[in-house]
């Protein structure tokens, strides 16, 4: 329709042309050079109409490929199954004078030593692709987190978080509850902890860089980090939670202030 549209108006300017001599060839002449003119316009045109286009596309490709880089790869697996051979500790037995640590997968470790445990960035759900990229509502999933605690000692005396995005920090309340730990995190996590509905009234210690902590034989010193971007920018990278609720969806698991 729009093209249509530019191709009349550019077949009226040509018939339009017209001059007052007889002279045939002057008037030819005069009649391809105005129709050329009438053309190179039609053309910067319809480049520049092309050109918008384009932008447009281009625009809509990169939101799309913001958000499937932005979703961690953990979000296209189904459980720890896939990953049972990595989630294993690095002796049989605890070592003496030193510490024992255990990958639980994404960014989750846990160390141990003396008999005592920190688990960081505890995350079991793997919440499925699709419920991060069409914004459905995710929670914990108790199966999978029952499955993974056999991975994790009862008791432990800290939880230490490093951000707030679901793949961190979106089953940290129930393996407190499990574990009777205490969390450690940047006050934006803890806020969003502090929203659910089966929150405790004391849910948490907020922690900034250059801070330190003493739990049990651990000494925590937190540090400053910084999160990876994607096309300049960082995934759901508010310092602050955007609104009043609980978290339901991805988005609202806000990576907050990065810590280390």
């Amino acid at each position: 329709m729009f093209m249509a549209s530019r191709l009349q108006g550019f077949r009226r300017r040509c018939r339009a042309t017209s001059v007052q001599s007889g002279d045939l060839w002057s008037i030819g002449h005069l009649r391809k050079a105005q129709c050329r003119q009438v053309w190179c316009e039609f053309a910067n045109t319809f480049r520049n109409d092309s050109a918008s286009v384009l932008l447009n596309r281009s625009k809509r490709l990169r939101r799309v490929l913001f958000l499937l880089l932005a979703l961690s790869p953990q979000a296209f697996a189904t459980g720890l199954g896939s990953y049972a051979h990595l989630v294993v500790s690095d002796s049989s037995a605890p070592p003496r004078n030193g510490v024992h640590v255990t990958y639980l997968g994404t960014n989750g470790y846990q160390f141990e030593s003396d008999g005592h445990a920190l688990l960081v960035d505890p995350y079991f759900s793997r919440v499925d692709f699709w419920s991060v990229a069409l914004g459905a509502h995710i929670q914990p999933s108790a199966s999978r987190i029952n499955d993974a605690m056999r991975h994790v000692k009862t008791k432990v005396d800290a939880i230490l978080v490093t951000h707030g995005h679901f793949d961190h920090l979106l089953d940290v309340p129930v393996v407190m509850s499990k574990t009777h730990a205490r969390l450690i995190a940047s006050a934006s996590s803890i806020e969003l902890v502090r929203r659910l509905p089966d929150a405790g009234a004391s849910t948490g210690d907020p922690v900034k860089a250059g801070d330190v902590r003493r739990i049990g034989p651990w000494k925590i010193r937190v540090l400053p980090a910084t999160h990876d971007r994607l096309f300049g920018k960082v995934p759901f990278g508010e310092q602050a939670p955007r609104q009043a609720g609980p978290p339901q969806r991805a988005a609202d698991w806000i990576c907050g202030e990065p810590l280390a």
